[in-house]
């Protein structure tokens, strides 16, 4: 590959930051907390700079970039354009769905990148990756975690990974409820309890929705209704847990009481 091809390749495609947190499972990288737009993204532009479409707490020291083509890989250098530790292997088949540059010095970083993390400048500006939209999931469906991100990217949202998990049914509705009501810039959002979610599913709307097929369950809606819903589901969840002799229902039965549709 030469540097034409790689820029070509990477023209308006964001690059996600990840470390390994175990032999195949890798993690993002937060700067400044782990608010969903905190996490570390670049672009390559083609006059051999970085941009970084997420809203960072802080920068990194790399600044640009410079393209070796005898060793095949990518230098990052910082803001006086000496070369930092960092360098990345070119991939082997650029044409697949992931384009992964893997870190020589260090293999337990990468940065990755599917086609569909591309910014499509007539629809809207990638800055929209900040909050607007969010995809809550929990912690339960890492290992899909590539899914969901292309399904929000798509969508121009953002996903946030809940510490709860399903077999915490409970936790895990009052820990979506407090994100959901703690960030007021959000608009719509998906709350996602199983399944696996495509690219090409539209998730997001401002009228409420559930989504229960035998692949998926979720709820979307506008932040506004989502709390209500919830609200709704914790409400009749402690009203069955102080009477006596009472059904504890699931939270997905409980779904289907709130939500008809």
């Amino acid at each position: 590959m030469n540097e034409k091809e790689f820029i070509n390749f990477t023209k308006d495609r964001i690059f996600i930051f990840q470390s390994r947190a175990a032999e195949v499972y890798w993690v993002k990288v937060f700067l400044n907390g782990s608010a969903p737009e905190n996490y570390l993204t670049i672009i390559f532009n083609s006059d051999h700079t970085l941009s970084f479409p997420a809203r960072l707490g802080f920068y990194p020291a790399e600044r640009g970039w410079q393209f070796d083509e005898a060793e095949q890989q990518i230098d990052l250098l910082d803001e006086s354009g000496t070369i930092v530790v960092d360098r990345y292997a070119l991939p082997q088949n650029p044409d697949d769905d992931h384009f992964i540059l893997n870190n020589i010095n260090d293999d337990a970083k990468r940065y990755l990148s599917f086609k569909e993390f591309a910014i499509n400048k007539e629809v809207q500006p990638r800055a929209v990756l900040a909050t607007q939209r969010l995809i809550l999931i929990s912690s339960d469906y890492q290992a899909v975690e590539n899914q969901v991100d292309q399904c929000a990217i798509a969508n121009s949202g953002n996903t946030k990974w809940l510490k709860s998990s399903l077999n915490s049914p409970w936790e895990l509705i009052n820990e979506a409820w407090e994100t959901i009501t703690q960030d007021t810039d959000l608009k719509e959002v998906c709350v996602f309890f199983g399944g696996t979610l495509t690219k090409d599913e539209h998730v997001f709307s401002e009228k409420l929705v559930r989504k229960q097929t035998e692949d998926e369950l979720y709820i979307s809606g506008s932040r506004a209704n989502i709390i209500v819903t919830l609200s709704r589901m914790l409400i009749l969840h402690y009203q069955e847990r102080i009477m006596e002799n009472g059904q504890l229902h699931s939270p997905i039965e409980l779904l289907s009481q709130v939500i008809t549709n």
